[in-house]
C-alpha cells in the first residue's frame, strides 16, 4: 500500500480506532492485515509505543504528537497513560467491547467519511465508571468474546464479529440518565480540569476514589438524616456519585 488515503483524526477517539478506520479506508479487511502490509507492529501500537506510533505517523502523514495524544500508552503493570493522566488496569475495560449502539447507527450514516471507515470508538467507553452514552443518554453495551483476542484494539472488526446481534444491542441500550460523575470523568479525559481544588490533586484514581468515598459517606448519612435535610446538605447522589465536590470547596 502506497499513497495512503488519510482519514481525519476525531476528538475523543483512541489511536487504535483510528488505525481501524485507516485500514478500512485503504482496502485492508482488518487492522492486523493493514499493519502486516505496512510493516507495523500492531501489538506495539496497541500499547502506544512511541517509536511505532512515530512510524505510523510518517507512513500516513500525521503529526506524531497528535497520534501520541490519542494513544493508550500501556506500561508493564498494564496500567495506561491517556493524555497526561495515568490509570491503573482496574480502571479500564480494554479487553472487552464497550460501545453505544446508537452512536454506531449514527456513524453508519455519517457521509463525511467513506463507507466502511465510519464506525469509531470513543475513549471514554473504556471506563467502567461511565455506564451511559453522553450523547444519547442510553446505556452502554459491554461484550466479552474470545473471538476478539485475535483482533485486539480493532474496533470495527470486533463490531463486525457481533454484527448479527446489533438489533438486540440496540434494544438493550435503554434510556439512562447521565450522572455528574460520568461527565466529570469525560471532562478529565478531554483535559477539562476546571473542577475545583478538591479534585485537582493527585492522579485520577485518587480523585475518583475521593468522590466515591464522599458518596459512601452520604449513603451512611442517609440512614439517620430526614429526606429533606439530606437533599439540602448533599444534593442528589445517584449511583453514590455525588455532584457537589465537582464544584470545588
Amino acid at each position: 500500500m502506497r499513497g495512503l488515503f488519510q482519514v481525519p483524526l476525531l476528538n475523543d477517539e483512541p489511536l487504535t480506532s483510528l488505525i481501524a478506520r485507516l485500514a478500512r479506508a485503504n482496502g485492508a479487511p482488518t487492522s492486523r492485515k493493514f499493519c502486516l502490509h505496512m510493516g507495523l507492529d500492531m501489538s506495539a501500537l496497541n500499547r502506544g509505543d512511541d517509536r511505532e506510533v512515530g512510524k505510523l505517523a510518517g507512513l500516513a502523514r500525521y503529526i506524531h504528537e497528535d497520534l501520541i495524544a490519542s494513544a493508550i500508552r500501556v506500561d508493564e503493570d498494564r496500567g495506561a497513560t491517556i493524555g497526561d493522566s495515568y490509570f491503573s488496569k482496574q480502571m479500564l475495560r480494554r479487553s472487552r467491547l464497550r460501545f453505544c449502539p446508537h452512536c454506531i447507527l449514527d456513524d453508519d450514516i455519517d457521509e463525511r467519511f467513506v463507507p466502511g471507515a465510519r464506525r469509531h470508538a470513543r475513549t471514554y467507553w473504556m471506563f467502567p465508571q461511565i455506564a451511559t452514552c453522553l450523547t444519547h443518554s442510553r446505556k452502554l453495551v459491554e461484550i466479552e468474546d474470545t473471538r476478539f483476542d485475535r483482533h485486539r484494539g480493532d474496533f470495527i472488526t470486533q463490531l463486525d464479529i457481533v454484527q448479527d446481534h446489533m438489533p438486540m444491542f440496540v434494544e438493550q441500550s435503554t434510556v439512562s440518565p447521565v450522572f455528574t460523575f460520568e461527565r466529570y470523568v469525560h471532562d478529565r479525559l478531554s483535559n477539562n480540569k476546571r473542577h475545583g481544588a478538591f479534585l485537582e490533586l493527585d492522579q485520577p484514581r485518587c480523585r475518583y476514589r475521593r468522590v466515591r468515598t464522599v458518596g459512601h459517606c452520604r449513603k451512611l448519612w442517609s440512614r439517620s438524616e430526614p429526606a429533606l435535610k439530606k437533599r439540602q446538605r448533599f444534593g442528589a447522589c445517584p449511583r453514590r456519585r455525588i455532584p457537589f465536590p465537582l464544584e470545588g470547596f
